[in-house]
Parts: structure tokens; C-alpha cells; sequence
């Protein structure tokens, strides 16, 4: 079902205008109902039937009744009862709740208006620039290649003293090894001379003739041989271990040119990675500087962004 108090047809039959109104006239109050409208109240000619004669009077002189046909959004809405007197202008219903509603909605409104209109609009601040990212300072790896370079050149020239040490320790010294040569046929030469000795005091012995001073005298000259034998053995065996010493020299020196070898190409590989952690460090901080760009580059698009709304804004409220 319908709400009954929307739009509600209210028929009013036999509304007695009394009194002063008796002699009212047709067309003013259906004037008086046309100036009702606007108030959200329908109420027009063709609703308002007339019973009676044209001048407001019935036949016999009393005032006539009104049959009106309205259209009413609450019942609350009408102004007028059964038996009024109406007078002309005189506002039959009207929608006051929503009226005041509308006016308080319009007076809040004009406030802000003219509060707004009151305003100083203050233009907007220009923007401090965004301070741009320094340039990195110019990168040099002299230092790095320097070293690099001085390595390579003490790889090579202890890869060339490693090579003569060791063709030197592949080979027997040759002073040490002739002397101990030397020696070794001195030595022969010496126990030849032993070993003649005592067949010579063999053969004097032999001789029965000869005087014994003979005989002293050999064995004296064979002591005389034989201890210049022992000297020649001794000077075989110093020989022997000088060539030794020798020997274990060109060893050791051929130990240590290796190990300064070892040590050359080392510090070439570290050279190699001071001049790869450069380049790396290098290569880190222009990465955080294009990232640092592209932060400032953001905040400056920000920056217009913000001051250009701000503008927009401005411009917006002067010209309201």
C-alpha cells in the first residue's frame, strides 16, 4: 500500500467562506492560488471548482463554497480547516520543516562564501632549488698500473736469475771440480812415489854389501814420502769439501731465487687486485651517485608538481 500521507488527494467539498469575503471574486482567488505554487503546493484553476453564481455568492446571498483538489506531500503541510475565512494571498499549505531546512543550508552557505571571499589568498611560495649532485672527481689508476707494471718486471728478471741458477746447479762448479781433480792425480802421484819408495828399501835391503847409513837414508826419504802423501790426501779432501760447500751454495741460491720468484708473482696478483678493487669502488660510487641523481631529479619533479598545483590553486580562488 501507498503511503497514505504522500501525495494524498484531499478533496474539500463545501468549504463556506464567510463574513467579509462574500463578495470576493473568482479570478482573485484563483490569483491568490497561483501565487501558492512556488511554496511546493499545487493548487491552480482548473482544481478550484466553483459552486454558485460568478461573484462569490450562492442564490440566495450567502457565500458560496469551494471545492479544491490539492496534491500533498504530508497532511501536515496544509495551513487551512473546513470553515476557514480566506483572504487573499493567504498561503494554503507550505512545506515549513523543509523550508527552514533549505534556509539554514543557505544562510551556512553565504557564511563560507563570505568568509572565503575575506580570505587573503597569499600566492604561493617559489621553491627553493634541489642543490644538484657534484660530479665525481676524475678517477686515475696510475698508482695501481705503476705497481702493476714494476711487477711484471720483477717476475722477469727473477724467472732470469732462476734460470741461470739452475743451469748452474744442473752443472758440477768448475774450479771446485778441477781442483778436486787436481788433487785426486796429486794423491796418485804421491802413492806412486810411496809405493816406489818402499820397493827401492826392498831391494837396498837386498844388497848385502852396502853400508846401513843406505839403508837410514831410504827410510827416511820414505818417511819424508809418505807424509807428503797424507798432505795431498788432506788437500783431496778440502777440495772434495769445498766443491760440496759449493754445490749446496748454488742449491740454497737456487732455493731462495725460487722463492723470490714465488714472492714476484704474488705481489704482481696483488697489484692485479688493488687495481680490480679500484675500479670496483669506482664503479660503487657511480652507482650511488646515479641513484642520488635520480632521488634529486624526483624531488624537483615533485617540487614543480607541488608549487604548479599551488598556482592552479591560486588562480582558482582569485578568479572565484
Amino acid at each position: 500500500m501507498k503511503d497514505p500521507f504522500k501525495h494524498t488527494n484531499i478533496s474539500w467539498a463545501c468549504l463556506v467562506i464567510l463574513g467579509c469575503f462574500a463578495s470576493a471574486k473568482l479570478p482573485e482567488i484563483q490569483s491568490a492560488f497561483a501565487n501558492v505554487i512556488p511554496q511546493n503546493t499545487t493548487a491552480t484553476a482548473s482544481n478550484i471548482k466553483a459552486v454558485g453564481n460568478s461573484n462569490g455568492t450562492n442564490a440566495n446571498g450567502t457565500p458560496r463554497s469551494l471545492a479544491l483538489n490539492l496534491s500533498l506531500v504530508s497532511t501536515d503541510d496544509l495551513k487551512v480547516k473546513v470553515g476557514m475565512l480566506l483572504s487573499k494571498g493567504q498561503i494554503i499549505s507550505d512545506r515549513v520543516e523543509e523550508r527552514r531546512t533549505l534556509d539554514n543550508q543557505r544562510q551556512t552557505l553565504e557564511i563560507s562564501l563570505k568568509q572565503i571571499e575575506s580570505r587573503d589568498v597569499m600566492s604561493p611560495k617559489t621553491p627553493l632549488s634541489v642543490p644538484a649532485v657534484k660530479d665525481l672527481p676524475p678517477i686515475s689508476y696510475a698508482a695501481e698500473e705503476a705497481a702493476i707494471a714494476s711487477g711484471e718486471l720483477r717476475i722477469k728478471q727473477a724467472e732470469r736469475a732462476f734460470q741461470l741458477a739452475q743451469q748452474a746447479n744442473n752443472s758440477e762448479p768448475l774450479a771446485e771440480t778441477a781442483t778436486v781433480s787436481k788433487s785426486a792425480v796429486a794423491v796418485q802421484n804421491q802413492q806412486r812415489l810411496v809405493d816406489n819408495q818402499l820397493r827401492k828399501i826392498d831391494a837396498v835391503a837386498l844388497l848385502k854389501d852396502l853400508p846401513p847409513e843406505v839403508a837410514l837414508h831410504e827410510q827416511e826419504k820414505l818417511k819424508q814420502i809418505q807424509s807428503e802423501l797424507e798432505q795431498t790426501k788432506a788437500e783431496y779432501k778440502q777440495s772434495q769439501a769445498n766443491l760440496g760447500a759449493k754445490k749446496l751454495t748454488q742449491t740454497e741460491k737456487l732455493q731462495s731465487l725460487a722463492e723470490a720468484l714465488e714472492k714476484a708473482r704474488a705481489e704482481h696478483q696483488l697489484a692485479l687486485a688493488h687495481l680490480q678493487s679500484a675500479k670496483d669502488r669506482r664503479a660503487y660510487q657511480e652507482y650511488e651517485a646515479s641513484i642520488t641523481e635520480a632521488r634529486r631529479v624526483e624531488e624537483r619533479n615533485q617540487v614543480s608538481q607541488t608549487y604548479s598545483r599551488q598556482v592552479l590553486e591560486q588562480q582558482s580562488s582569485t578568479s572565484s
